[in-house]
This record gives structure tokens, C-alpha cells and sequence, in this order.
């Protein structure tokens, strides 16, 4: 045994010793991080970076896979090793073990890959993003959810508009192989990042909330964690701790609901209506019923958010994180208590944050004709009555995800 571990310094970083971990708190410390705000605490709802960052000082050893897969190689930093043999066969599927004497993989360990820059329509060339993989964060294409996956596993949202059925929410670039949408993420599939808001959530084509396909009552949310923009590594620092390092560029649509207005009403007591995150219909009474273009642009606007509150909840689970988090204890939140119900082994806190945000129309000076946000607006008949005039912002390229469709909106 002491022949594999000194082949295993010469080959990869060393920690500490190669005892069990034992500790009853989780071997890894989860922290998200936000830039700073301004004094009143509040930050535009994108064009910014959420981190996440997953320290330990007690590991025993760093492996990067590369030079023995010749394809979908990963880093692991190995927090135990039980038997002092290293196995990890367990890392990919069809992976050999690393010593032929070990009865088996009982490695803990932090699975990983080191990615500068994972963006929507940046081809990634990894085995996470084949179609014929488990792991996959391609959009499901509309006609598929259409005739059988269903909304209740689609991981992009599309609803009825009057121009036909389109996409809705954080653009995540359609079919291209990008390995960046909602599900697992392809460089850090441990990771589950809780945002329920917008396109996190599950919705039918008339934009109605769909519960749990097994419980039929447990709401669902998938996870964020797929549009994580980059991940890397800090090892050993001053004080001894090693980071693995993950950023989200917060796009817009990540951290915004979807709201889907009707300016076109046939009720003369009301100027417009309004749904948010597949909530209750908002009949509208400003004073004024839209009608021109730059009048239904302006409604739109001045009810969009100045300020509201977003928690972001993270946790690192070993294995494979789930791609669809279920509100399993029924409080209405969802947690790591939750992942855990799910059957996942925690390898962290939970890490939370409260952000408080705007949309950045409430605060910029904007053309009478500017459209606002496609990723958060959306246009639907909300009152029953066929549409009669519905204003358009001209015409605008959708994601790719509406089968070429193009997309306009208010």
C-alpha cells in the first residue's frame, strides 16, 4: 500500500494523510458570492457574475483523468480514501480502476473539470453534451415535448403567444451542443443551484404551474447549476485551504420571473392584464388603455419590478446532482433538506443568499420603442377574447428554440 501512495504523490498533488473521513460536518465549505451593491443593497437583475466557491483544508489528493481517458476527462480532489487504495473507477462510466489491487471504488471526492468559458451557442465539444448521453443540457426541442417528453420534463419553457408557441426565459442557445442550459452541470455535476423563479419553473403551454409527475402535488424545479459560465481551481492557499472556483454570468431571464401581459382587452374597466410565474391573472388599471405601440411599450415598463427578492440556495451533493429538485418536505421552499429526501449524500452546507435586484427598464432612460426584455416578457391572451391589435416590436430572432419561429413581443 505504501508503493501506491508514493506512486500517487509523484503523480498528482498531495494533501494530508489518507485517513477516512469521519467528520460529522460535511468536508466541503460552500459559499456564494455576489459583487457589491450600492448602498441601498441592490443590483441590476443581470450583467454580473454569482460565484460559488467549495473549499476544504482536508483533502488528500488532486487527480486530473486527461492523460488516461482520451476523451470527457475529469479532475478529482479525492477528501478520502478509506482503504489507501485508489480505485475510482466510478468516475465515468467504462473508467478503469487506477490500482487493479483495490476491491472496489470508496473514494470521496469532488468531481470536476477546469472550463474557462461555458456560454449559450459556444460549442462544447464534451461527452456531456451528446444526445445519447445521461447527462445533458441541450434544450428540449418543442416538438418533443410535444409528442411525449411533456412539460413536465422539458427543461426549457414554451407558451402560447398570438404569433404561435415560443420559447420563454434565459436564452440557452436551442440545440447547439454548448453544454449551457438548465440540468446538471457538464464541469461540476455535483453541484445543484436552487433559483425558483422563472424559467426555473415547470409550466404547460398556457403558462399554468405543473406539479411533480409522480406526486402529482410537489411543485419541481430544475436545476441551475448548467448555467454555470466557468470553473477552475486554487490550491493550498496561505492558510492552507483548496478551492474549486465556479462562476454563473448572470444572463437575463436567470434571475428574473416571466410575465406574460394582454394589452389588447375587450373589458373596458381595465387597460391591461398581467400573469406572473404562472400565478393568478392581474387585471391593470393605469389610467390609461394602451393604444399605440409606444403606449403598450410604456404599460409594460412602468409595472416592471423596481425591487424584489430572489434567494439563491446551493449544495454539493456526490455523484450526479439531480437535475430536477423536488419540494419534497411540502414547505414550499426548496433546500438541501430536500436533495437529501431525494436520496443524494451531501457533501457540503447549504449555502443561501438573498439578493435583492430590479429590472433595469424601472431605472433607464429608453426610445418610446425599445422592447422590453424578451427573456422576461412574454404576450399571450389572458382574457378569453381573440387578440385584435397586437402591437408589435418589430420583428425579433428568437433563441432557435421555437423551430425558427420569430419571435415578437410587446
Amino acid at each position: 500500500m505504501q508503493r501506491t501512495t508514493l506512486l500517487l504523490c509523484l503523480s498528482f498533488l498531495c494533501g494530508s494523510s489518507w485517513a477516512d473521513y469521519s467528520n460529522s460536518e460535511p468536508p466541503i465549505k460552500l459559499k456564494i458570492q455576489e459583487p457589491k451593491a450600492n448602498k441601498s443593497g441592490l443590483l441590476l437583475e443581470s450583467g454580473w457574475n454569482l460565484g460559488f466557491r467549495l473549499s476544504t483544508s482536508d483533502w488528500v489528493g488532486y487527480l486530473d483523468t486527461k492523460r488516461r481517458f482520451t476523451s470527457g476527462h475529469f479532475e478529482a480532489l479525492i477528501l478520502a480514501d478509506p482503504d489507501d487504495c485508489l480505485d475510482l473507477s466510478d468516475i465515468a462510466p467504462g473508467a478503469e480502476p487506477f490500482d487493479n489491487t483495490c476491491s472496489g471504488p470508496d473514494e470521496t471526492y469532488v468531481k470536476f473539470r477546469s472550463d474557462r468559458n461555458d456560454e449559450r451557442e459556444l460549442v462544447d465539444n464534451m461527452d456531456e453534451c451528446r444526445p445519447d448521453q445521461a447527462v445533458t443540457l441541450q434544450d428540449t426541442p418543442l416538438a418533443e415535448v410535444l409528442s411525449g417528453v411533456g412539460f413536465a420534463n422539458s427543461n426549457k419553457v414554451y407558451l402560447t403567444g398570438p404569433f404561435g408557441d415560443s420559447a420563454a426565459g434565459v436564452r440557452t442557445g436551442a440545440q447547439t451542443p454548448d453544454c449551457y442550459g438548465y440540468g446538471v452541470d457538464d464541469d461540476l455535476p455535483g453541484l445543484v443551484v436552487m433559483i425558483d423563479i422563472g424559467g426555473a419553473r415547470f409550466y404547460d403551454l398556457d403558462f399554468n404551474p405543473i406539479p411533480s409527475p409522480d406526486s402529482g402535488e410537489a411543485r419541481r424545479i430544475k436545476n441551475s447549476a448548467g448555467l454555470l459560465s466557468n470553473v477552475g481551481s486554487e490550491f493550498s492557499d496561505k492558510n492552507g485551504v483548496t478551492s474549486i472556483v465556479a462562476h454563473m454570468r448572470v444572463e437575463r431571464g436567470v434571475l428574473e420571473p416571466i410575465a406574460v401581459y394582454d394589452v389588447d382587452l375587450d373589458n373596458p374597466n381595465y387597460d391591461a392584464a398581467r400573469r406572473v410565474d404562472g400565478g393568478p391573472i392581474e387585471f391593470l388599471n393605469l389610467g390609461y388603455a394602451p393604444n399605440n405601440l409606444s403606449d403598450a411599450f410604456n404599460l409594460v415598463k412602468t409595472t416592471m419590478l423596481d425591487e424584489y427578492i430572489v434567494s439563491v440556495r446551493a449544495v454539493l451533493v456526490a455523484g450526479t446532482a439531480p437535475a430536477v429538485i423536488e419540494d419534497m418536505d411540502g414547505n414550499g421552499k426548496f433546500t438541501a433538506a430536500d436533495v437529501e429526501l431525494m436520496g443524494y449524500t451531501l457533501l457540503s452546507n447549504q449555502a443561501h443568499k438573498k439578493l435583492r435586484l430590479m429590472q433595469r427598464e424601472t431605472i433607464e432612460v429608453t426610445s418610446d420603442l425599445d422592447c422590453p426584455a424578451a427573456e422576461a416578457v412574454f404576450e399571450a391572451d389572458l382574457d378569453g377574447a381573440a387578440p385584435k391589435n397586437w402591437p408589435q416590436c418589430g420583428s425579433q430572432e428568437g433563441d432557435g428554440t421555437s423551430r425558427s419561429i420569430r419571435r415578437r413581443f410587446l
